[in-house]
């Protein structure tokens, strides 16, 4: 088993080679759902969000199984045109989508319990968009093999996803605060933020992505089925 810090140098490394490859697949999904938020205001009702949320979860899959297959296609060396990379998931966009609400009920009130329980359920089903997008398991089946995967390995994945998230998303979140309170707050920056912040959650995935193939039986299973 790697250690850690090797792990996260990898998924760092690959993040930063195939940066560009990662903005045009994520900027127009971070752009779209970042610049409707930010037409919201306080006066819009709760029936406005809900819409909002329903088209998150509606184009959501298409982004995030884009990126897994282009993951998975680059380890392999092939290239792919990046609107193919989007018609992909279609195929199992009905199991991403269930199986994200029920894994979201699941985190959410793991949350609401105490904050270990959510961070301990998040890590547990790290595998399970791998499992529904590539290897197009239905939802049920798809959340069960994550979690059973997960078992022996959840520390290393728990650890790695509490830094990652410090480094980035954290990082972010003290930037625009520190900001904030220098009185240099405003819309755009927020925006721009959000666009920074999706971006470099890609290291999630990559970082995931590179725990599941520590076995490298499993890259070779991915390369074949996709």
């Amino acid at each position: 088993m790697p250690a850690l810090s090797v792990l996260l140098m990898d998924s760092f490394n690959y993040f930063k080679t195939h940066f560009i490859a990662f903005c045009i697949l994520v900027l127009p999904f971070a752009l779209i759902t970042n610049g409707i938020a930010l037409s919201f205001n306080e006066e819009d009702g709760s029936g406005k969000f809900f819409i909002y949320m329903l088209f998150i979860l509606t184009i959501y899959p298409f982004y995030k199984g884009a990126i897994l297959y282009y993951i998975a296609y680059s380890f392999d060396g092939r290239r792919v045109p990046f609107s193919q990379l989007y018609q992909i998931p279609a195929k199992t966009w009905f199991s991403f989508v269930l199986m994200n609400i029920i894994l979201g009920l699941a985190v959410l009130t793991g949350f609401i319990a105490l904050i270990l329980p959510g961070l301990y359920l998040m890590a547990r089903f790290s595998f399970t968009e791998i499992y529904c997008v590539l290897y197009k398991e239905n939802s049920t089946d798809a959340i069960k093999l994550g979690w059973n995967d997960t078992k022996d390995n959840y520390w290393l994945l728990f650890k790695g996803l509490v830094i990652i998230f410090g480094l980035t998303t954290g990082l972010v979140w003290v930037s625009e605060y520190a900001l904030g309170l220098l009185g240099l707050s405003s819309p755009v920056l927020s925006f721009i933020f959000s666009i920074l912040e999706v971006i470099l959650s890609m290291m999630n995935t990559i970082f995931i992505f590179r725990v599941f193939t520590i076995n490298t039986t499993r890259l070779e299973e991915i390369q074949q089925i996709s």
